[in-house]
C-alpha cells in the first residue's frame, strides 16, 4: 500500500513542488517542478505563490493523500528560551509570557509554537518560533483558495531536520545542516537525528548580487548574470580578481555569522566541536563556496548528498542535490512526524480539520450502522418470537392429537377459566401428565421390582446359602430372573447333591420357599434338574 505526499517549499526565490510517494520503506520521488517568482511584482508573495500552485496542480492529474507546505524564513522569527523548569505543561504556559518581552509587536497578534532542544535536571532549552498570525493567515487562506489544505505547515529550517531522517549523515556526535537560499541561510546544529540548535542567518545568494550590484551600478538581473558568469570565491588572494573579492567580502560575513551560531550552540552544550558541515541551497552553486567555508571554519565542507538515498529519475543529480533538500525534507514531515521538531503552525483556530471531519464522519457511519443493527435485532426477535411461537402452538397440536390417538384415558379436554372462556391446555400440562402415567406403568413392570431388589445381593445371599464346593458339585446352565423367583437350569453328577441344596436354602429366612423337580439321568454320569426360588410368600409379600 502506498501514500503520496505533496511537499511544498514556498521560497523567496521560486515555489518547489515535490511528488512522493511511499511504499513500506522506499521513497519515490515522482515528480519536482520549480517555478520562479517574480520580483518585479507588485503582487504581495502570498498572492503570487498561490496562483503559482493553482497553475501548477491544475495542469497535473495528481491523487494526493497528504499536504505538507513549509512557509519562508522572511516571515518567521526565532528564538532559543532557556526555562528553569523541564515540565511540558509549565513550558507550554510559560512561553508566551517569557517570548513577550523580545518581540516589538502584541504577545496576541503572534502565532506562536515552540520545540524543546535539550533538557537538564532542572532547566529546559526551547526554540521558539513565532510569526504574525496576520500574515499565517494570508497564507492558509490563500492555499484554500485554491482547494490546498495542508495537515503539516511549517517553518523551512526546522522542517530540514528531515533531512537527517533519509541522507547519509553521522548517526552519533555533532554536525552541521547549512542551507544557502536565496535571502538567508539556514544553520541547524545536529546531534544524530536529533535538532540541538537551529538559527537563521541573512545572508544569501541575493546579498552577493546585491553586493555587485552596488558595486558597479548594475541592475539586478545583470549583477545576477554576472555573479553567475564571473563569480567566485577564492581562498588565495593571488587567484582573485575584483568580483572574486566583492563575493569574499560577503561570504566572509557568512562565515563570521556561522561562527557565531557554533559559539552560540558552545554555551548551551559546553565547548562543542563541529568536524562537518553540509551544504546545500541554491547559493552553494556558487563556485568555490564549500573551499571557502571549509578554509574559513576550518572543518570539513561538504555537499548534502540526499538523492543517493531516494528513487529518482533526474539526470543532473549534482545540481538537484542543491536544490531538492528542503521540498523533500518538508515532504518527509508526514512520514517522520514524530521525529521532526513538535513545530507546525496548523494549530489554534488554524488547526487542520480535516482529521477531525473524517473521525467525524466515520463515528457517523459507525453511529448509524449501530443504529440498523439494534433495529435488525429488534426485528429478529419480534419475527422469532411470532414464528416460534406459532410453532410451539402447532406442535402442542400435534403431541395432543398423537397422545388423544395412542393414550384414550389421557384427559387433554380444554377447561373453562374464571369468565367461562376454554382454555387450551398447554403442552407442559401434557408432558405432566405423560410423565404420570411413564411412573405408573414403570411401578407396574418387572424391572421396577427388580430395581426396587438389588439381584446382586440377592446373587450373594444365594451364593452364602449354598454347601462348600468340596460337598456339592453342580453346574448352572441357563438362569431366570421375574418379579417375585429365580429359575434355575442345573447339572450335578450326583442326585444327594440336588437335597444337599434343597436344604441349605431353606434354612434362609429370605426364601420363603425353594423347589426342585426330579434329577433326569444324561448321558456321561450327569444330572439335570430345575431350581426354582421365591421371593414371595403365598400372600403375595416380599420377605
Amino acid at each position: 500500500m502506498s501514500q503520496t505526499i505533496l511537499g511544498v517549499d514556498l521560497g523567496t526565490f521560486s515555489v518547489k513542488v515535490l511528488l512522493l510517494e511511499r511504499r513500506v520503506q522506499d521513497l519515490n520521488i515522482l515528480e519536482f517542478i520549480e517555478y520562479p517568482i517574480d520580483w518585479h511584482s507588485r503582487q504581495p508573495h502570498e498572492e503570487q505563490v498561490a496562483q503559482i500552485l493553482d497553475n501548477i496542480i491544475s495542469s497535473h492529474q495528481w491523487k494526493v493523500d497528504i499536504v505538507s507546505v513549509c512557509l519562508p524564513g522572511h516571515l518567521i522569527s526565532s528564538r532559543i528560551l532557556q526555562m528553569p523548569f523541564t515540565s511540558e505543561k509549565k513550558l507550554s504556559l510559560s512561553i508566551d509570557f517569557e517570548l513577550e518581552g523580545h518581540i516589538p509587536f502584541p504577545i496576541e497578534d503572534v502565532f506562536v509554537d515552540y520545540h524543546v532542544l535539550n533538557k537538564t535536571e532542572n532547566s529546559s532549552d526551547a526554540l521558539c518560533v513565532y510569526l504574525q498570525e496576520e500574515n499565517l493567515g494570508k497564507y492558509l487562506n490563500g492555499l484554500a483558495d485554491i482547494n490546498l489544505d495542508p495537515k503539516y505547515c511549517g517553518a523551512d529550517f526546522s522542517d530540514l531536520v528531515g533531512i537527517a531522517q533519509i541522507a547519509f549523515i553521522p548517526v552519533d556526535g555533532y554536525y552541521a545542516i547549512c542551507d544557502i537560499g536565496h535571502s538567508k541561510t539556514n544553520f541547524l546544529i545536529m546531534e544524530g537525528r536529533e535538532l540541538r540548535y537551529a538559527r537563521t542567518i541573512g545572508i544569501g545568494g541575493h546579498n552577493f548580487t546585491r553586493a555587485l550590484q552596488r558595486s558597479f551600478n548594475l541592475n539586478y538581473e545583470k549583477a545576477e548574470a554576472l555573479k553567475l558568469s564571473r563569480g567566485k570565491l577564492c581562498i588565495r588572494e593571488d587567484d582573485s580578481d575584483q568580483v572574486s573579492r566583492i563575493l569574499n567580502r560577503v561570504a566572509g560575513e557568512l562565515a563570521t555569522a556561522i561562527k557565531q551560531s557554533i559559539l552560540g550552540a558552545g554555551n548551551m552544550y559546553g565547548n562543542i566541536k563541529i568536524p562537518a558541515i553540509y551544504c546545500c541551497g541554491g547559493g552553494s552553486k556558487l563556485i568555490g563556496m564549500l573551499d571557502y567555508l571549509s578554509f574559513d571554519l576550518r572543518t570539513n565542507v561538504f555537499e548534502l548528498d540526499v538523492l543517493n538515498f531516494v528513487n529518482h529519475e533526474f539526470d543532473d543529480v549534482e545540481e538537484m542535490n542543491k536544490i531538492i533538500p528542503q521540498v523533500l525534507a518538508t515532504a518527509t514531515h508526514p512520514i517522520f512526524s514524530n521525529k521532526f521538531p513538535k513545530i507546525n503552525f496548523r494549530k489554534g483556530h488554524f488547526a487542520y480539520k480535516a482529521d477531525i471531519q473524517m473521525i467525524t464522519n466515520e463515528m457517523k457511519s459507525s453511529a448509524i450502522l449501530f443504529v440498523l443493527i439494534i433495529l435488525l435485532g429488534i426485528g429478529y426477535f419480534f419475527y422469532a418470537d411470532n414464528h416460534y411461537a406459532s410453532k410451539i402452538t402447532s406442535i402442542d397440536k400435534s403431541v395432543k392429537k398423537t397422545l388423544e390417538k395412542d393414550f384414550p384415558d389421557f384427559n387433554l379436554g380444554s377447561k373453562k377459566g374464571k369468565k367461562g372462556k376454554k382454555k387450551k391446555l398447554a403442552i407442559s400440562k401434557i408432558l405432566k401428565q405423560a410423565k404420570s402415567k411413564l411412573s405408573d406403568l414403570k411401578e407396574q413392570s418387572p424391572e421396577a421390582s427388580a430395581s426396587k431388589e438389588n439381584i446382586v445381593d440377592l446373587m450373594y445371599i444365594i451364593s452364602k446359602s449354598l454347601p462348600p464346593k468340596s460337598e456339592v458339585n453342580f453346574e448352572v446352565r441357563e438362569f431366570n430372573f421375574a418379579d417375585d423367583y429365580i429359575r434355575m437350569q442345573a447339572s450335578t453328577n450326583d442326585t444327594f447333591n440336588v437335597d444337599k441344596i434343597l436344604e441349605a436354602l431353606r434354612q434362609s429366612d429370605k426364601f420363603p420357599s425353594v423347589e426342585a423337580s426330579d434329577a433326569k439321568p444324561k448321558p456321561g454320569g450327569r444330572y439335570d434338574f430345575t431350581l426354582k426360588i421365591n421371593f414371595k410368600d403365598e400372600k403375595g409379600e416380599k420377605t
